[in-house]
């Protein structure tokens, strides 16, 4: 599985890749790149923030939160 980890959960991101996982973490990136990112890349989102994952659902991305 292929992950992109928003702002709020960098620690996450970081134990993520500890365990071999990969994963991206970004910190200034718009809601909506993010989401391109995601379709684009085949990756999943993991985020608290539910606006983005209520986006992310419109938009037909695969989310965690």
């Amino acid at each position: 599985m292929l992950f992109l980890v928003d702002a709020m959960l960098g620690n996450i991101a970081k134990k993520l890749r500890l365990f071999g996982v990969d994963s991206e973490y970004y910190s200034d990136i718009d809601d909506f790149e993010l989401i391109e990112k995601t379709e684009n890349e085949n990756k999943i989102i993991i985020s608290k923030y539910n606006d983005l994952i209520i986006l992310a659902k419109k938009k037909g991305s695969r989310q965690f939160t």
